[in-house]
């Protein structure tokens, strides 16, 4: 069951990481984030106090422990404002398969934190990863994109690393805290980060006279100015919203199930680069589609064979879920 979940969450965030990119032509970073993580709080609000109960363990003790979602609140939230960051910088195609590489960091890190070895099948994975990096990156430079002096690629590598921090916090959480409760109280802490931080922001543009000379001033200067940008109303935030909301649901509740397995939940959720680029190349018309659609296929291959070597039953159960 927690397979299916899975998969359904990766659905939605393909569709999500489309709408996000839409957004950005009429709205800054900034903006796009603090309405839509606003929203998303209102849509699960009702669940604050009352959802958790049909999925809690009696031993569940409510507002107990919330500095666990605050700190989560936290990471995603800076996941999201660099991913939002790399979007405006980076084609969809690009962006969505860079973004797929969270897999294999897993491994990566596991390797050099945690005294971890590589088997023959995570090794020629690995391997095959960095292949495909390569074979992006050549394709990417003809548009104009290096990645070396990218700050997309960039804000993109800092959106991924948080977000490997984020899965594993995730699955320490979910041992304890039921999904509609970690939903629900993990939008509140995001939005309210947001207002605080957009709110600082808008004040900080409007006392500010001057950009310094400075690099670190100057960066700063440029996010607020991006606060300073006005409001286009937009449905796609109704839209991303919506989407996100949907697939964190599932996500949770994929953790939640007795068995699961964190590496195939995030091997299963990456699959949403194929819906994105898919979605990129039909309806935005993004360049060298063939190019970067092999070194998806490359990477695709590679994050199947570190999950293969991670777990060697992961064949029997997609042969399984298809039966």
């Amino acid at each position: 069951m927690w397979i299916e979940l899975a998969i359904s969450s990766a659905l939605l965030l393909g569709a999500y990481d489309f709408f996000k990119k839409i957004a950005l032509n009429k709205n800054s970073v900034l903006m796009v984030l603090t309405v839509t993580t606003g929203l998303s709080a209102l849509f699960t609000l009702p669940f604050l106090v009352t959802g958790y109960e049909p999925f809690a363990a009696e031993s569940f003790v409510p507002w107990q422990g919330e500095w666990r979602l605050l700190l989560k609140a936290l990471i995603v939230t800076i996941s999201w404002l660099s991913g939002l960051a790399a979007l405006k910088y980076l084609p969809l195609t690009t962006a969505g398969t860079l973004k797929a590489m969270r897999p294999v960091l897993v491994v990566l890190l596991s390797v050099l934190f945690l005294g971890e070895r590589l088997n023959g099948w995570q090794t020629i994975g690995v391997l095959a990863a960095f292949v495909a990096f390569f074979m992006l990156s050549s394709a990417s430079s003809r548009e104009g994109i290096r990645f070396t002096h990218s700050k997309g690629v960039l804000y993109m590598a800092i959106s991924v690393l948080s977000g490997v921090f984020s899965a594993l916090w995730d699955k320490l959480i979910m041992r304890e805290m039921p999904p509609v409760y970690v939903l629900s109280h993990t939008n509140l802490y995001i939005a309210l980060l947001m207002v605080v931080l957009f709110g600082a922001l808008r004040l900080w543009m409007r006392r500010s006279v001057a950009d310094t000379a400075s690099g670190s001033s100057q960066a700063t200067g440029l996010l607020a100015r991006d606060a300073a940008q006005p409001f286009v109303f937009d449905v796609n935030l109704l839209l991303i919203s919506l989407f996100i909301s949907g697939a964190d649901f599932f996500y949770y509740m994929a953790l939640h199930q007795e068995g699961a397995l964190l590496s195939i939940i995030a091997v299963a959720r990456r699959l949403s680069v194929v819906i994105t680029f898919v979605l990129g190349a039909v309806f935005l018309r993004e360049r060298n589609i063939s190019r970067k659609a092999l070194a998806l296929g490359t990477l695709l291959i590679a994050i199947m064979l570190i999950l293969f070597g991670s777990a060697p039953a992961f064949l029997t159960m997609v042969r399984n879920l298809f039966t």
